[in-house]
């Protein structure tokens, strides 16, 4: 009577460790690679065992989605000025995104499940609300500034710039729409873009909350 081999045991995995790998996978050769054999993979597992944790491709994104948010670094207290934490919080975002580059279409497309990021939404209200808004005006400054890093982030590192032929004669001054794109700015301006687009931010809600103390 010939002896059996002894069977392997499967190795267990989580959810975590899943949307983990695909992040990884995403970040090293870009989203399209993010499919279920790749990822099982890269976790030394059979594809079919990933769907007991993740239903399907759609679930698999938006839990990235949700993973990398979740786990923007935040600093540890709030800051004293409401100001000065809304600068920290968009800061942390926006770290997070150049980070992960090729997620950036998919943060940009896909709908986040709040309730999954509570932290950062949390701080980002608590801010809002110092300001004095309202619970619908909290609720439109926070996708305004989420708005603004994500699509300034895109601007910059989601799509290059087309580089102007030099051959092409210069723009003449009564062309201001030929000028715009003859001086679009370097990858390096993306620091002073962002900074401007965070101040005209603020200074907005400044005026929002004189006026409100007006009333």
């Amino acid at each position: 009577m010939t002896s059996q081999p002894a069977k392997t045991r499967k190795r267990g995995i989580s959810r975590q460790q899943i949307l983990e790998t695909a992040i990884a996978l995403a970040d090293s050769e870009g989203l399209a690679a993010c499919n279920m054999r790749r990822i099982a993979q890269g976790l030394d597992v059979e594809a079919m065992s990933l769907y007991n944790h993740v239903a399907n491709k759609d679930a698999l994104l938006d839990g990235m989605a949700e993973l990398v948010l979740a786990t923007i670094p935040l600093p540890p207290e709030p800051a004293e000025r409401w100001q000065d934490e809304l600068r920290a919080l968009a800061v942390a975002y926006r770290q997070m995104l150049y980070a992960h580059p090729a997620l950036l279409p998919l943060l940009a497309t896909r709908p986040i499940n709040m309730t999954a990021i509570p932290a950062i939404l949390a701080r980002v209200l608590e801010a809002l609300a110092r300001v004095g808004l309202s619970d619908m005006q909290q609720r439109h400054a926070a996708n305004a500034l989420a708005g603004m890093v994500l699509g300034l982030a895109l601007q910059y590192i989601g799509a290059p710039h087309v580089a102007i032929p030099p051959e092409q004669p210069p723009p003449t001054p009564t062309a201001p729409t030929a000028r715009y794109i003859h001086t679009m700015p370097p990858q390096a301006q993306a620091d002073d873009d962002f900074a401007f687009g965070l101040d005209t931010f603020i200074t907005g809600l400044e005026r929002m909350q004189v006026r409100a103390m007006a009333d």
